[in-house]
């Protein structure tokens, strides 16, 4: 009997694949096979990278010992970082070394002035440069006035009652002694003193 009557069921056959899906399987077989051409080329290049860096500083120690050889000084190509550091720190102490020697050099310089009394120029409260006696003022002398108030010589310059010098203020000038403040405290100074 035939099958193929009109009012038989027709049973169905499992499909095969079409061909469109034979290409596709292809097409991603080929997908697949470029990326991993890819990751492998990538993997062999970075290898590459990093002989290429490690040459680089080979090449760099190679450059380090011949200007070493020309300064005179031997050290082997791993050396040279370490030895170079230690030159970089020894150098910063010698430079801080030198620093700290100078400003020494420049307050026992000043110092000596002081103690001297030479003229030197300073810096002034008002921000310029002004010459000034160093040391400590002297009270020289005490002068009388037309108008009856007296003036004091302290150091070269003449003060009277209220005026400052050098951060004192003078409270009064008598006959023999000056009467300075400074802060809080009062005290008396009299001829030939200085004045701190």
């Amino acid at each position: 009997m035939s099958s193929d009557r009109a009012g038989a069921p027709r049973l169905r056959s499992p499909r095969r694949g079409s061909q469109k899906t034979g290409v596709f399987q292809y097409v991603v077989l080929a997908v697949v096979a470029i990326l991993v051409i890819v990751i492998v080329v990538i993997a062999a290049s970075g290898g590459k990278k990093g002989k290429g860096a490690a040459a680089r500083q080979a090449k760099e120690r190679q450059t380090e010992v011949a200007r070493r050889e020309k300064r005179g000084d031997k050290g082997s190509g791993s050396q040279i970082k370490v030895s170079s550091r230690k030159d970089r720190e020894s150098r910063r102490r010698s430079s801080r070394e030198e620093r700290l020697e100078r400003r020494r050099e420049r307050r026992s310089r000043s110092r000596k002035e002081e103690r001297t009394g030479r003229v030197v120029t300073g810096r002034s409260g008002r921000g310029g440069y002004s010459s000034k006696k160093t040391g400590v003022p002297v009270l020289k002398a005490i002068l009388p006035e037309p108008t009856g108030e007296r003036v004091a010589l302290v150091g070269e310059r003449r003060v009277k009652k209220g005026d400052q010098i050098e951060g004192r203020r003078i409270l009064d000038v008598e006959q023999d002694r000056v009467k300075v403040e400074y802060f809080t405290k009062t005290y008396e100074v009299k001829l030939n003193q200085p004045l701190y």
